[in-house]
Order: structure tokens, then sequence, then C-alpha cells
């Protein structure tokens, strides 16, 4: 039938539940019988030495998830375990205990399915030999984040990181991480903002533009009336400080005599 690994298992639940019972629910004959196809069995299996990136990732061999074996009596939590696929009734992956790990399936071609938040599901058909190990590096890679920027203005030009990307309302996909976000338009007030991405996730922006209104001192008739009145203090300084003009000197004519006028 092809379906080594769960054969296995049910041979050495078998020979388990004998043990159990001492020995008495099968024949001598019949456990070195179960015993031979075991043999045959690990012969045939395929294996593959696997390393998963990310760690926390869940992996599925045909829609099926892996069945964690034991970790034998004294063995070093270090070493890496040991998963068996086919044993498992189908259903939703789970995270293996560790990023590298030994997989045991059945030889013949297999389709691994690798899901985790935040990244692109992966899906990897392979065909595994008999009685052959084999290396596998499994890794999933990033989803970009998703920019909306919309403004209550329209048409407002948006620059993430100084950089020009288009007019509201518009989509931008970056990889995850934080930007600056800068909407502008002729006649309001840009709006800045700092966001944090996170991978495969979509953050929506609405930028409320607010009608710029400038200062006193921009407008032109505030300079044009302090020209008039900076002007208008010199004029009456100048009038209220001058000195009273001074009479000039009298003259006698041929005589030497003068009249003073009262």
């Amino acid at each position: 039938m092809g379906r080594y690994t769960l054969a296995r298992k049910r041979l050495e639940q078998a020979l388990a539940e004998d043990a159990a019972a001492g020995g008495a629910e099968l024949s001598d004959s019949l456990k070195a019988e179960t015993r031979g196809f075991l043999g045959q069995i690990e012969a045939l299996l395929a294996r593959a030495e696997v390393t998963l990136t990310p760690a926390d990732a869940t992996l599925t061999v045909d829609g099926q998830p892996l069945e964690v074996l034991p970790a034998a009596a004294g063995v070093s939590p270090s070493v890496p375990r040991t998963l068996v696929a086919g044993t498992r009734p189908p259903g939703a992956g789970d995270v293996p205990p560790g990023s590298v790990f030994s997989l045991v399936l059945d030889p013949g071609a297999h389709v691994l399915t690798l899901t985790r938040k935040g990244f692109a599901d992966s899906v990897v058909n392979k065909i595994f030999p008999p009685g052959v190990t084999i290396s596998l590096n499994l890794e999933l890679d990033l989803l970009p984040a998703t920019l909306h920027v919309a403004s209550d203005s329209p048409l407002a030009v948006v620059t993430i990181n100084a950089v020009d990307v288009g007019v509201t309302p518009v989509d931008v996909s970056r990889p995850a991480g934080e930007f600056r976000v800068a909407v502008k338009k002729p006649g309001f007030v840009t709006y800045e903002t700092d966001v944090l991405a996170h991978a495969g996730e979509r953050v929506d922006l609405m930028a409320n533009l607010k009608p710029y209104k400038p200062p006193l001192t921009q407008k032109w008739w505030f300079w044009s009336a302090a020209a008039v009145l900076v002007g208008g203090v010199v004029v009456v300084t100048y009038a209220a400080t001058r000195p009273a003009p001074t009479r000039p000197p009298l003259e006698g004519g041929g005589l030497g005599w003068t009249l003073l006028a009262r």
C-alpha cells in the first residue's frame, strides 16, 4: 500500500501491547514475523535532515500534521527530534520542536506546506528516494507591508522616507519596517507621521489637511502699514527734536545804529 510509516506505527504498537501483557498476546513466531516486517520497512523509509526558517513556521506533509516521536531516554535535549509524516489525520500543521529535526516519511512524491503569519506560504513538491537520507532546507519569505494613504483633500502628494510615491489615494508596498510619511498640498499644512508596518500588514492612513494660514508678519498689508507707521514716527520725531532757529546778527548800517522791534 506504500503507507510504511503508518504500518510501522501499528506493528510497534502491537509489540508494545504484547510486552505490556507479559508476552501473552502474540506467539513467538508472530512476534518474529512482526520484527522482520519492521526491518524491511526501516530499509524502505525515506529520511530528511530538515532546517526550517523561521523556526516557528508550521509544516504539513500531504495535508497532514507531523507526529513527534518521544525522545529516547538519556538523550540530550539538544539532539534534534524525529518527526514522522503520514501517521496523523489530515489537519492544520504544528510548529516543530526545533528549527532542525529529522523527518521520516514514505518514499515517493510528497507535498510539503509551510505557513506562518507575516510570511508567504510555501508549497514544496519533492520526491524522496527509498532508504536514502537527504538534507532539506525549508524557508519562508517575508510578505511586504502595504501602506494605504488617503487624504480629505484629494490629489495631495505623498512621500515615504522623503521619496515621492504618488498622489492620494495611493497604495505602496514596502518591506516591513518604520517609515516617515508626509502628505503635502499647496495651500495646506503638511501632514507628517511615523508608521511601523509589520510583514503582511496593511496600514491605513487618513491625512486631515488643514488650510494654511500665513502668520501676520507674512501678509503684505502688515509691512505696508509698518512702513507708513515707521515713516510717520520719523517725521514727528524730527519735528519734535530739531533745534530752534538762530537769529542772524543785526547790521547797523553806516551809522552803526540798530533798532530792535517789539
